[in-house]
């Protein structure tokens, strides 16, 4: 089971995450595409093909997350990466304060969401992140290691995933 598992992770789990911070499927029909690439590895590495098999509760024995969240947190470990100036990329240029920031509700890394109309932006990057961003609690946003910050995020995402609550 654990040769299984490592080839696809490997040889397939890697092409999957390959450009996923540019390219995040917002449509349920693609994600859904996506999602059942990683139910076919399943059922490989679990060695039973049987339609009876259930994939969330496969997927918890496996301890795999859902693609989508697999996205999100390579996406915002990429976005914390230019937030705290590990890229190239100039975060003042893409990065505005907000023009509110609740002292209950929000961390102190909060940035401005850029305002958006048609679902091609709406669901681009900066726009999409930005906005889960914002969302995290205060002691991940405040994460300087990327590392940390993914592992942080991870057990965030697994915990909501294992008890089913939505993200």
């Amino acid at each position: 089971q654990k040769l299984r598992q490592q080839l696809y992770f490997t040889h397939v789990r890697s092409i999957l995450d390959y450009a996923c911070v540019y390219w995040d499927p917002y449509t349920k029909e693609l994600a859904d595409k996506l999602e059942k690439v990683q139910n076919g590895a399943v059922r490989f590495v679990i060695g039973y093909y049987e339609k009876m098999l259930s994939m969330t509760e496969s997927k918890k024995i496996l301890n795999w997350p859902l693609l989508e969240h697999r996205r999100r947190n390579l996406r915002l470990k990429f976005f914390n990466s230019i937030y705290h100036s590990k890229t190239g990329i100039n975060r003042q240029f893409y990065f505005q304060p907000p023009s509110y920031v609740s002292q209950r509700q929000d961390h102190q890394l909060k940035i401005r969401e850029i305002p958006s109309k048609g679902d091609a932006f709406r669901y681009s990057f900066f726009v999409r992140t930005i906005r889960d961003w914002n969302t995290l609690p205060s002691e991940t946003a405040c994460i300087y290691s990327n590392d940390v910050f993914s592992m942080l995020y991870e057990c965030i995402a697994m915990c909501l995933f294992i008890c089913n609550v939505p993200s």
